[in-house]
């Protein structure tokens, strides 16, 4: 389960920085997919982090599997 964790973290990773590379070169479509995927992926990994400190939150991503 580690492992999936950190291989998912290093493609993630591998992705950002190619997109990163030619974010001004790329139209608007690109430009707000990009944008979108990094601010899910900040709030996926801050829900991740507080999750055990808040753990009344859970229902509210009932329906979001993890």
């Amino acid at each position: 389960m580690i492992s999936y964790i950190v291989q998912a973290l290093i493609v993630c990773i591998a992705i950002y920085a190619y997109e990163w590379k030619n974010f001004r070169s790329a139209n608007t479509a690109t430009k707000w997919a990009f944008s979108l995927l990094i601010a899910g992926s900040i709030f996926l990994w801050i829900y991740m982090r507080v999750n055990p400190l808040l753990p009344r939150l859970g229902h509210l991503f009932k329906y979001i599997p993890f």
